[in-house]
Formats: C-alpha cells, sequence, structure tokens
C-alpha cells in the first residue's frame, strides 16, 4: 500500500500562496492577529482621550517593537536579547532626556521667572490649594452617599450633624501642612506622623518640587506654554533644525523625582507577566479557533523579545522618577554606594586583618562556584528544573524524568 503522508512534510509542503508552506502561513496569521489587537487597543486610548500620541507610543513600545523585531529573529540568544535590550534603554532614555526632562526644565524656568508667583507667597498658597483639589476635596456629603457609606443608624443625626457643621469645608488652611513640608527633618515622632498624613498629595516632595507642580496645574491651559527643541541633545541646535514640540501638562509631571508613586511600574509587570502566562497556557475547548488564530496555548519566542523591551523601558522610566540626574553622575555615585562600605569593612576600623580574611574567602569560594558550576548544577539537578519553562509551557508537557530537557520540550534541539 501507499505510505502515508507524514505530517510535518505536509506542514513544510510549499504551494501556491506566496510560496508560503503551512508553517509559515500560520506564524503569518498569528502575527498579524495580535497586530490588529494591539494597534486598535493603542488606537482606543488615543481615541477615549486616555493617553496622548507620545505617552502612547512610549508606554506601548514594547508591543510595537516586538511586532517588528520578533519575527526576524529565529532564536532568543542571550547575547542577542542583552545587546537588544541595552539598545532599547538607550532609545527610552534619550527620548525622555529629549522631550519630558526639557519640558520639566522649561517649566520649571518658567515658574522662577514668573515674579507674580515664585515671589508671592498667596499665589503659590492658591496654586497649592488647586494641586491639593486633585487629591482630594471638601465637599458636602449627599443622602446618597449616606445611604451607601454611613451605617443604617448614623443615618439619623447625619442631618443634625450636618446642620451644625455646615460651612466648616470653608476654612480649609494649608499652611501648618506647608510649614511640615519645608521642614527638612522635623523632631519627634509626633511630627513625622504628621508629614506622613500629608505625605499623600505632597508626594513627599520638597516645597519647591510642590510649588512646580501646582504652577504647572494652574498654568496648564495657559494660550501660550514652553515649547522645547528634542534636537538640541543630539547637538542640532534650533537654527539648524527649527524643530520644537508642546510642553503638556503631563510633561511638567512625568519625570517628577520623588520617592513615592512607583506601584504603576511594579502594576505593569505583574500584568505582563499575567498576560504572558495566560497567553501561553491557556486551553479552551470551545474558542480553540481563536486560540488557533492567536498561536496561544504554547510558548512562542517573541515573549522573550517583549520582556527584552518592556525591562529597560521600565527600568529607564523608574531612574528618572526617582532620580533627577543624568546617568553620567548616578552610575558612579551608585558605584561609590556599594564599592564605598565594601572598602571601609574590608580595609578600615579595628578588626580590618578579620575582615580582609572573610572578603577573601568569599571571593575564593565565589570563583570556584563560577569554575565547577555545571557540575553544582548537575549535583543539585538543577538543569532538570527550570522556573522559565515552569512559568512558559504546559502541564501536560512536564515529564521528570531523565530523558526530559527544556530544550527539547521547546524543539530547540
Amino acid at each position: 500500500g501507499a505510505r502515508p503522508a507524514c505530517p510535518a512534510r505536509a506542514m513544510l509542503r510549499r504551494d501556491g500562496c506566496l510560496g508560503w508552506n503551512a508553517a509559515e502561513r500560520y506564524e503569518a496569521r498569528m502575527w498579524f492577529s495580535l497586530t490588529v489587537i494591539i494597534f486598535f487597543t493603542m488606537w482606543c486610548l488615543k481615541a477615549i482621550g486616555f493617553l496622548d500620541c507620545f505617552r502612547l507610543l512610549l508606554f506601548a513600545s514594547p508591543f510595537w517593537l516586538t511586532i517588528i523585531v520578533a519575527p526576524m529573529q529565529r532564536d532568543r540568544h542571550p547575547l542577542k536579547l542583552i545587546m537588544y535590550s541595552i539598545a532599547v534603554f538607550i532609545a527610552a532614555w534619550n527620548c525622555i532626556q529629549a522631550y519630558p526632562v526639557q519640558c520639566r526644565h522649561a517649566w520649571g524656568t518658567m515658574m522662577i521667572s514668573n515674579g507674580t508667583f515664585f515671589n508671592d507667597e498667596d499665589s503659590q498658597l492658591k496654586a497649592i490649594m488647586l494641586e491639593k483639589d486633585t487629591y482630594y476635596k471638601m465637599a458636602k456629603r449627599s443622602p446618597a452617599e449616606e445611604a451607601i457609606y454611613w451605617p443604617k443608624h448614623a443615618r439619623e443625626f447625619a442631618a443634625k450633624s450636618l446642620a451644625e457643621h455646615e460651612g466648616a469645608s470653608d476654612t480649609n488652611d494649608l499652611k501648618e501642612a506647608m510649614k511640615l513640608i519645608k521642614e527638612e527633618s522635623p523632631d519627634g515622632k509626633d511630627k513625622a506622623k504628621l508629614k506622613n498624613w500629608i505625605h499623600a498629595w505632597s508626594g513627599g516632595l520638597s516645597l519647591d518640587l510642590l510649588k512646580l507642580r501646582a504652577f504647572c496645574n494652574e498654568h496648564q491651559n495657559d494660550e501660550y506654554i514652553p515649547h522645547v527643541f528634542p534636537l538640541r541633545l543630539f547637538g542640532v541646535l534650533p537654527n539648524q533644525a527649527n524643530f520644537m514640540l508642546p510642553c503638556p501638562y503631563w510633561s511638567c509631571l512625568l519625570t517628577e523625582a520623588r520617592p513615592t508613586g512607583k506601584n504603576w511600574f511594579f502594576t505593569s509587570i505583574g500584568a505582563a507577566g499575567v498576560l504572558t502566562w495566560v497567553y501561553t497556557r491557556i486551553e479552551c475547548a470551545m474558542c480553540s479557533e481563536l486560540l488557533n488564530w492567536l498561536g496561544a496555548g504554547s510558548p512562542r519566542q517573541f515573549w522573550w523579545w517583549f520582556w527584552a523591551a518592556l525591562l529597560p523601558l521600565c527600568t529607564a522610566l523608574m531612574i528618572k522618577t526617582t532620580f533627577d540626574e543624568e546617568l553620567g553622575t548616578l552610575i558612579p555615585r551608585s558605584i561609590h554606594g556599594v564599592v564605598d562600605p565594601i572598602w571601609s569593612y574590608t580595609f578600615e576600623g579595628e578588626d580590618s586583618n578579620t575582615h580582609k580574611v572573610e572578603v577573601f574567602m568569599l571571593l575564593v569560594a565565589l570563583v570556584l562556584a563560577w569554575m565547577y558550576r555545571y557540575r553544582i548544577i548537575k549535583a543539585l539537578e538543577l538543569d532538570q528544573f527550570s522556573i522559565t519553562h515552569l512559568f512558559l509551557s504546559r502541564q501536560e508537557n512536564f515529564k521528570m524524568s531523565v530523558e526530559w530537557r527544556p530544550n527539547k520540550m521547546l524543539g530547540l534541539e
């Protein structure tokens, strides 16, 4: 009888559709579907007014960069991923430095140049009051709110309480709060607690930074706002290329260096992790055709390239929203912050000889661990377990036996 056709050969058999085989058509269909979903989501965010074009392209860059770059990659070699991540970090850093950072400096210069604001405490208090209203606002509670948020037995005296305190919301003085913000190191635990209460709307900022935020909030709808020349960062002067961009209100706050407000970084990374897990491990018998179009339910190379773009972008934004410094000063200062304590521990103090021996033994142990890393991995059976493959693989693919290898499971061998 005739020999049955091999499924692998059937997948590789080319036809007249652009000369593609079945596997290539499947990959092209998957990329087209994901591209449509990503750009449709970006269009929706722009249409509803949630984000402007610059922030939309910046925050969504890991997705559309993956769409462009990943299809041209046949593997996920660590060196290629590292070089790609460095390139993304440099590009993101330069974009942030060229536009939002310059805009923030322009707003700061505008505030200092505005004599009616910078030298007038009453104008500053008024602007800070408007800024405070973006965090909490004094308003009269309504009967509908009482029915939802107040216990039933407390509603009976709600009317009496409101009558007694009518107009109390008109007295909302921020002078004492500004005094606490202005203090560099408040004495006593009581003052520290008070400062923590106003930390929510001050953001842990100094008074000058809070003034800048309030100034930008007050003048965000002015007819004349600062415009910057992004190409100056690359040495292109305005008389060579008169390319300038406006500085809306968000550009004054995007690179605001403050110790708080980092939750959205961890939320973004956590959401990306959940998305990766759902995409690679989802199973749905009723929607199998849709999952087939999206290529979901199995590990994909492009997730490595997605994470190689997401992490450097988050790193660049995290640095700029925490330290108001350039990399040329931040990197040496960070190195000194690590090296100086080790140097002091090793070579200074009464027990410096003991510390020298301890550090020497630690270095020897690290060198030996690196030299014999493969033997250590084999002895601990770490070569049969990988958190990455556990995260990216479906449960039935795991057969914990001597023959199992991650690369074999992913079809890389």
